[in-house]
């Protein structure tokens, strides 16, 4: 599960939401993340949240996402060099481990389970939060770069209204478009080939893209299916 207190909602995973069993309502809710990317979202569930170290649990509603966000951490933590003081309960024992994650959870649950105790452990050293879930460990680690890493960021703002932009952008045609040298070709065939005939209809030929011999000798094969 990820803290998030950037967020205004909260949000399971499909897969998560099956092998739990939940039982899910229809929504229509728009979520807007990093880079003003927007995903439309059709269902929400309630789930039961548990500290593994008390008796400690709530009960959140949740938007439901295929994929919330790529593993955390993004790379493998040697905590080896990381002076954690013993006797420490952590909310994620293997916080050093990437992960895939199944929950994410806003600002309205980060700042009612965290608590005020907090561990600084120096310079260039993360620092440790007490949580009602658990000690959280946050900030800068020295880790391996690997060509795979990069950074994360999480910021989701939820609107519950539907997005009704999406379907006039389906309707709405652009005023101006670079057309395709077919167009063109087309285009232009049309300009100089359509004629208005003496009696008021038009004459268009047939824009064909090839020599019409190209065809063959297919007339008497059409005459005679259309005779039969």
């Amino acid at each position: 599960m990820l803290l998030d207190n950037g967020s205004s909602a909260n949000f399971v995973t499909q897969s998560l939401c099956g092998k739990l069993g939940l039982s899910r309502r229809s929504v229509s809710s728009t979520v807007t993340g990093i880079n003003s990317n927007s995903s439309h979202i059709t269902q929400s569930c309630s789930l039961n949240i548990k500290s593994l170290h008390n008796d400690y649990s709530l009960t959140v509603d949740c938007l439901i996402l295929p994929e919330i966000t790529k593993a955390l951490p993004s790379s493998f933590i040697d905590i080896q060099n990381i002076p954690l003081p013993m006797g420490i309960s952590f909310a994620d024992p293997s916080f050093n481990i990437p992960s895939a994650i199944d929950i994410l959870v806003g600002a309205e649950v980060f700042w009612s389970v965290l608590c005020n105790n907090s561990i600084d452990l120096g310079k260039n050293q993360p620092k440790l939060y007490e949580t009602k879930l658990g000690w959280l460990v946050s900030g800068h680690v020295a880790r391996l770069k690997t060509p795979s890493s990069s950074p994360v960021c999480h910021f989701i703002s939820e609107d519950s209204n539907p997005d009704l932009t999406r379907f006039w952008e389906l309707d709405t045609v652009a005023a101006k478009r670079s057309l395709s040298p077919e167009e063109r070709a087309c285009e232009q065939s049309f300009l100089t080939n359509t004629v208005r005939s003496e009696n008021g209809s038009f004459v268009v030929s047939m824009p064909l893209k090839d020599d019409p011999s190209v065809l063959g000798e297919s007339f008497q094969m059409a005459k005679c299916r259309f005779l039969s």
